[in-house]
C-alpha cells in the first residue's frame, strides 16, 4: 500500500448444533428437535489520505446467515385436559438464509475544531425461506380417554408456497460532524436520509382473503424516505 493509504480486511465464521431444543412457553418439550446455525462474515476497508485535511474512506463487506430448524418425525400430538404433548412441534421444520451485500464511500475533511464526515451506503440484502408450518399435522386430543379410544381431531395446514426468495435495497446518505469546542470535549451532529424497495412482484392475489377480510394480500405499503438525525456528546 502506498504512503497515505491503509487496508483493513476481517473475516469471521461461526457454526453452532443445538438439540432438544427450548420452543419456548406453551410450545412442545422440543425433544428431538434440532438447529443447525452458520454464519459468514467478511469485509475490507480502504483509506486513502488527498490532501494534509482531506481523506476518502471505501469499504465493501458481505455476510451470510442460516438458521436450518429440523423437527421428530413423529406427528406432534396434544392432550388438551392435561396439557401435555409429545411429537413434532407444528411450527417445525424451517430454513432460513440471509445473504447480504454493503458497501459505502465517505470523505473525511478536518478543519480547526471540526472533523466533517458525509457519503453515501448501499445494501443489497437477499432472504431465501423455507417453512412448511403446521404442514405435517398435530392430532389433538380432549383427555387420555379420548386418546385411548382413538377419539380425536387432525389439524393440519395445506395450500400456499412453502419456499420463497425475495430481496430488499437500500440506500443512504449521510453527514456528520465531530466538533471540538474545548479539550476534553466532543459534541456529535448527523444526520442521515435512508431510502428501502421492497418486493412488488411474485404474489398472487387471493380473492377469498380480500373477501374475507378487505385487505389484499398483494398490497406493498409505500415507503417513506426515513431521516435519522443524531446528537451526542462525549
Amino acid at each position: 500500500v502506498a504512503t497515505g493509504q491503509s487496508v483493513a480486511l476481517r473475516a469471521s465464521v461461526a457454526d453452532r448444533s443445538s438439540h432438544d431444543l427450548d420452543l419456548g412457553a406453551g410450545r412442545f418439550l422440543g425433544l428431538g428437535t434440532s438447529l443447525q446455525a452458520r454464519d459468514i462474515a467478511a469485509s475490507g476497508a480502504f483509506t486513502s489520505r488527498l490532501s494534509a485535511r482531506l481523506q476518502a474512506q471505501m469499504s465493501v463487506a458481505v455476510d451470510r446467515s442460516l438458521r436450518d430448524y429440523s423437527a421428530p418425525a413423529l406427528s406432534g400430538t396434544v392432550l388438551v385436559a392435561g396439557g401435555l404433548s409429545a411429537g413434532a412441534d407444528g411450527a417445525l421444520p424451517g430454513r432460513f438464509e440471509r445473504n447480504a451485500t454493503r458497501a459505502s464511500a465517505a470523505l473525511l475533511f478536518r478543519g480547526g475544531t471540526h472533523q466533517l464526515k458525509a457519503g453515501f451506503a448501499w445494501t443489497w440484502t437477499s432472504h431465501d425461506i423455507t417453512y412448511a408450518a403446521w404442514r405435517a399435522g398435530s392430532f389433538l386430543f380432549g383427555s387420555v380417554d379420548d386418546f385411548a379410544q382413538g377419539r380425536g381431531a387432525f389439524v393440519q395446514a395445506v395450500g400456499g408456497q412453502q419456499a420463497e426468495q425475495f430481496s430488499i435495497n437500500s440506500s443512504a446518505f449521510f453527514a456528520q460532524d465531530s466538533w471540538s469546542p474545548r479539550s476534553g470535549l466532543n459534541v456529535f451532529f448527523g444526520l442521515r436520509v435512508e431510502r428501502e424497495s421492497w418486493p412488488t412482484g411474485g404474489v398472487t392475489p387471493s380473492a377469498e382473503w380480500l373477501r374475507f377480510t378487505t385487505l389484499s394480500n398483494a398490497l406493498v405499503p409505500k415507503l417513506k424516505t426515513r431521516l435519522s438525525p443524531r446528537l451526542g456528546f462525549s
